[in-house]
């Protein structure tokens, strides 16, 4: 009896030991939804390959009624999106609640902006407003 008490104390200890020292490390933990996703260099940054942003910019320029060297490629950065509406919800739809990689592209010609997200091979103007 003393043995089972034994094993159940050390067990015990043991339990709380590794819980009190995974929670000391490092700090509090945060909830992935406040911790920082983008894989950019910075602000301004074009951290894609060109066979991924030269289509948003060839879009753009269609849209902006312009040539393709007069769009201005603000950033373009990969994002982990918190659901599958890539950060920009459209009213009535229903997303996926789940993590999604893609990208963020944002461009400015003809004197306005455009935001595309997308997941590689599609892109899709971001006309939401926060």
């Amino acid at each position: 009896m003393m043995l089972v008490i034994r094993i159940t104390l050390i067990a015990a200890l043991w339990v709380v030991g590794g819980c009190s020292a995974a929670s000391s490390s490092n700090g509090p933990l945060t909830p992935a939804s406040d911790q920082p996703t983008q894989e950019s260099a910075g602000p301004g940054a074009v951290g894609l390959p060109a066979s991924v942003v030269d289509p948003v910019v060839a879009e753009v320029a269609r849209l902006a009624g312009v040539p393709v060297d007069q769009v201005v490629v603000v950033s373009a950065e990969a994002v982990t999106f918190p659901d599958g509406s890539l950060g920009c919800p459209q009213p009535g739809m229903v997303y996926t609640q789940a993590l999604v990689d893609g990208y963020k592209i944002v461009a400015e010609a003809g004197g306005k902006t455009y935001d595309y997200r997308g997941t590689g091979s599609t892109f899709r103007l971001c006309t939401a407003t926060r």
